[in-house]
């Protein structure tokens, strides 16, 4: 009835007539919303609820897509880098149909599943993943309002999923392809689902819990930590009025739903990677990161500032003299830095208070690329003013003012005495828990993210609860409150690490976008960006090697040479640096040189492929087949997968006209490298490294297998076999303008003229610097008859390569060809 009234008095507005004759509105506007606010009063309790939650997510899903469209022109939108890198990655290898995969994961795996299923269904898109994120955002602020109302009102729910919806690090967080906008959802889903489990307990509500902490694990796996602060929350909450053998079950219950959800995991690590993993093996790794000689509480540093997993696990392999599984090593890392902190306590307490401070402090610290750099493609969140100096200082004076002045009230439905102070307890354990779990480690701003819908909804009860006491006047209260906010105030808004706030000029920025133009080809862009981070500091590592990578595509060796130069003045240890020196002078033809630097890579790091790639070209390159082929042996045995060095060595079986051996190993390659690999940590591997890209992707592998094959099978005048393994090349490498050529000229041999010339077409559109290519389809066109179009293509073939003596020779007898032709009758 109420809905009906106010449909009626809404109606009245607009059929009203105009008072004044002057006046040509239909409806006097402010008449209008005095009429719906009286409708809104007049709704029921839940019509009302309903309403405001609905405004809640329409406001967080608004701010949300108009951050997406700005941040689309972020050029790391479309080009991710370090973890969205890897995820993406990781995801891609998932959908292809590598859905079990061969090794244990070294990340928690569920962010990479569901970004696999979305690329199956939506194809491999930036763009769908993210506004799943930013729906997922949404419901957090919509979970945020009921936990809100659940431990407080509505008034405290109602500000709290505002401030929610606009808090600008959540948006952040939610378009980058991390799994934290995942983590935020479910944990909240936790404490609410726990809330409603001590109103009405239930095996079966404990159960769920535990499943919802299960999905938590399978996404971060710290969450673990909670489960006994839950066990000893439920004790606290039952102790009085439950039997214990009650409260056990209702424990055992919560585990065994966690349990169902972890196992799987833990099943397929055991039978897909041969290693009893619990969820993911980078804990031992990430532990030490946080907690050794070299350690900020900040970033991830390792012995040096750029590294793989693989490193770990030599380190790790070459102190104990062994190989080592996942697990092995993980454990090895967590007793290493456990060793650290016994053996230098000081300095562990010193790296522990800083951590806590960190995680307290305002400035968010970044973690994959520089937060406050990258807030100019968006004037949204540069604009939203709420942040972790707002919502730190008073989420902790909410927990300790509803601590102290909350009491038991009376429950109206049920008529239960409720003690309010169990119900907060339990958000507050969870930060507490959490935060301890990230200062074990180390303190990126998108670690502490979990933790802050909890203190957004400690924030909304002390501005709600500081509101109604300045409306009541109530000067003591204001003093509490002011006494308790005023220390947390200081410590979330100092300095004293001497933190960068809102540093708009990062190094590290513009080295990350640098990298971001070199791996998309941009090459000018990326150059600019390396200028820019030598300018903020000339000393930068790596800002050089990346400058001798951009004037290194452009073909500009010289000055590619002196870049490597200058980063090896500045970092003696760069191996990069002396493998990328290699590859100029291989494409110099200087070999001699190219084996000194190569040899001095493989030195600094036994286990680099393309050095082993490049040391065995520069004995190639001098003949030296013999040693090219035994330095790759060296490297097939401390590098796998190394398909690179397999296939060169094949071809260099090929070029000895020993084709069996160079059969069996493109077949080889062909059945072994088709097969799925699991993704490493080895970032390096995946984004711009700043060395000369001599390593293929699996499927351009292949082709060049292929590719090879058929060469082989052509001068064994095998041509079916040649054919099929050429239309194989092309289909797995569709810009494969060699094997369109070679494809070509058997056709052309064999008759098909017209699809000889289509091909060798297809080779020219793809190099057209190529003189043979059109040679081969001068050829194909004179077998035609096309005189004409024969000597075109000739005189382009020599124009090219004035030296080439074949197609000199066929110049003039179609020369001659043609003149024939003028002087017949």
């Amino acid at each position: 009835m109420s809905w009906l009234k106010a449909k009626i008095r809404i109606s009245q507005i607009f059929t009203k007539r105009p008072e004044h004759k002057s006046s040509h509105l239909l409806f006097d506007k402010a008449h209008a919303g005095r009429y719906i606010l009286f409708m809104f009063k007049n709704l029921s309790d839940k019509e009302r609820e309903r309403i405001i939650i609905l405004g809640i997510f329409v406001l967080a899903y608004a701010l949300r897509y108009l951050y997406f469209l700005q941040i689309r022109s972020n050029p790391h939108f479309f080009s991710p880098t370090m973890d969205p890198l890897y995820h993406d990655v990781w995801a891609q290898n998932i959908a292809s149909g590598n859905w079990i995969g061969g090794k244990v994961f070294f990340r928690a795996p569920f962010y990479a599943y569901f970004l696999a299923i979305v690329y199956k269904i939506f194809g491999h898109s930036y763009i769908i993943p993210r506004l799943i994120q930013h729906l997922i955002g949404s419901f957090s602020c919509v979970l945020v309002f009921y936990l809100a109302k659940r431990l407080f009102n509505r008034k405290v729910a109602v500000v709290s999923g505002l401030i929610a919806a606009s808090y600008g690090m959540l948006l952040y967080f939610e378009g980058e392809l991390l799994l934290d906008s995942f983590l935020v959802f479910f944990d909240l889903l936790l404490i609410l689902l726990l809330l409603k489990a001590r109103e009405a307990p239930k095996f079966s509500r404990w159960f769920v819990c535990g499943i919802v902490l299960g999905f938590c694990a399978i996404t971060r796996p710290n969450i673990l930590f909670f489960i006994p602060f839950v066990w000893l929350w439920i004790f606290l909450v039952f102790k009085q009025r439950t039997a214990f053998k009650k409260i056990l079950i209702y424990s055992a219950s919560f585990l065994l739903g966690s349990v169902l959800i972890i196992s799987p995991v833990t099943l397929r690590n055991l039978l897909a990677g041969g290693d009893l993993v619990l969820i993911a093996s980078q804990g031992g790794i990430n532990f030490y990161i946080g907690n050794n000689e070299n350690a900020d509480g900040m970033s991830a540093i390792f012995y040096k500032e750029h590294w793989e997993y693989r490193d770990f696990q030599l380190v790790a392999e070459k102190e104990t003299g062994r190989s080592m599984k996942p697990s092995e090593i993980s454990n090895f890392y967590y007793r290493k830095g456990i060793a650290f902190l016994l053996e230098n306590p000081s300095r562990a307490f010193k790296l522990l208070a800083k951590k806590l401070y960190l995680f307290w402090n305002r400035f968010e610290i970044s973690n994959n690329q520089d937060i406050y750099f990258f807030r100019r493609y968006s004037s949204l969140i540069r604009a939203l003013p709420i942040g972790f100096w707002f919502i730190g200082p008073l989420g902790l004076a909410g927990m300790i003012l509803s601590m102290l002045t909350l009491k038991r009230r009376k429950k109206v439905r049920s008529n239960k005495i409720v003690n309010q102070k169990k119900k907060i307890s339990l958000p507050i354990l969870f930060v507490f828990s959490y935060m301890v779990t990230v200062v074990m480690f180390f303190v990126p701003a998108r670690f502490r993210l979990p933790a802050i819908p909890f203190l957004i909804i400690f924030s909304g009860f002390s501005l709600v609860w500081i509101a109604e006491r300045v409306i009541k006047k109530d000067v003591s209260a204001v003093r509490l409150f002011l006494l308790v906010l005023f220390p947390f105030m200081i410590l979330t808004n100092s300095n004293a690490y001497h933190l960068g706030f809102g540093d708009f000029s990062s190094a590290q920025a513009h080295f990350g976008l640098g990298n971001v133009y070199l791996k998309k080809g941009e090459l000018d862009l990326a150059l600019k960006e390396f200028d820019s981070v030598l300018v903020l500091n000339p000393r930068w590592n790596r800002a050089h090697l990346n400058r001798g990578m951009v004037f290194f595509r452009k073909g500009e060796y010289d000055k590619a040479e002196k870049e490597f130069l200058a980063e090896l003045q500045l970092n003696p240890d760069e191996e990069i640096a002396y493998n990328n020196l290699s590859s100029v002078y291989l494409r110099q033809g200087f070999h001699d040189k190219a084996e000194q630097m190569a040899k001095k890579a493989v030195e600094l790091d036994d286990h680099y492929a393309n050095a082993y790639m490049n040391l065995a070209l520069s004995y190639q390159g001098t003949g030296r087949n013999q040693e090219a082929k035994e330095i790759l042996r060296q490297g097939l045995l401390k590098v796998q997968p190394f398909w690179d060095g397999e296939l060169l060595m094949g071809e260099i079986y090929q070029t000895e006209a020993k084709f069996d051996s160079a059969i069996e190993i493109f077949e080889k390659i062909i059945h072994s490298a088709t097969s799925h690999r699991d993704v490493a940590y080895d970032l390096q591997a995946l984004t711009s490294r700043g060395g000369a890209p001599l390593d293929l992707e699996n499927s351009d592998i292949q082709a060049k297998a292929h590719f090879n094959l058929g060469t082989i099978y052509m001068q064994k005048v095998e041509l079916n076999l040649a054919e099929a393994c050429l239309l194989q090349a092309i289909s797995l490498k569709p810009d494969f303008a060699e094997a369109y050529a070679n494809l070509g000229t058997l056709y052309d041999h064999t008759g098909r003229g017209a699809e000889a010339i289509s091909l060798l077409k297809q080779a020219i559109s793809l190099v057209p610097q190529n003189a043979i290519y059109y040679y081969n389809l001068g050829l194909a066109y004179a077998k035609q008859l096309k005189l004409k179009e024969a000597k075109t293509e000739f005189k382009t073939s020599l124009q090219l390569d004035p030296s080439l003596i074949e197609a000199q020779e066929k110049l003039l007898l179609v020369d001659s060809l043609l003149q024939t032709e003028d002087l017949s009758p």
